[in-house]
C-alpha cells in the first residue's frame, strides 16, 4: 500500500482498477503505468483454456462440446508464458463433436488449432 503525494489516495499498485479515473495527475500517471503493466502481462501469459477457448469461438464451438481431453480441468488452467522463447506449455490433444484441437508453436510462442473431426473440405493452413 502506498500514499500518493499530491492527493492522499491510498493505492496498491498490485491492483489495477481499470474504470478508476483521478483528478491528480501522479494518481493518473501510476494508473496508466499499472494499466500497462497489466496489459503487457496479459499479452504473455495464457492458459490452455483461454487459448482453446479463442480457438472456439474462431469455430463457433465451445467446452460444452468437449468429448476427451488429455488434459485435465486442472492442466487447462496452469498459467504459462505463451510469448517467444522456449515452449512451457504442456502438450495436448482435445476432442469436440465437431473439431479436434491440439498446440502451435512458432519460435516458442504457443498458440492453439483445429481440424475437422470428420473429413471435409477444409482446408488446413501450415501451423
Amino acid at each position: 500500500m502506498g500514499k500518493c503525494t499530491l492527493c492522499n489516495l491510498e493505492y496498491d499498485d498490485n491492483i489495477y482498477v481499470s474504470t478508476y479515473t483521478s483528478e491528480c495527475s501522479e494518481c493518473n500517471k501510476r494508473l496508466i503505468k499499472n494499466r500497462n503493466k497489466a496489459m503487457e502481462e496479459n499479452r504473455k501469459t495464457a492458459s490452455w483454456r483461454i487459448l482453446i477457448s479463442e480457438e472456439m469461438e474462431n469455430r463457433n464451438d465451445s467446452f460444452e462440446n468437449v468429448i476427451f481431453s488429455t488434459l485435465s480441468n486442472a492442466e487447462l488452467d496452469v498459467k504459462f508464458d505463451k510469448g517467444y522463447g522456449s515452449i512451457e506449455g504442456k502438450p495436448f490433444t482435445l476432442w469436440t463433436k465437431t473439431r479436434v484441437y491440439f498446440p502451435t508453436s512458432y519460435d516458442g510462442a504457443e498458440g492453439c488449432n483445429s481440424v475437422p473431426r470428420e473429413p471435409c473440405d477444409e482446408i488446413t493452413e501450415h501451423v
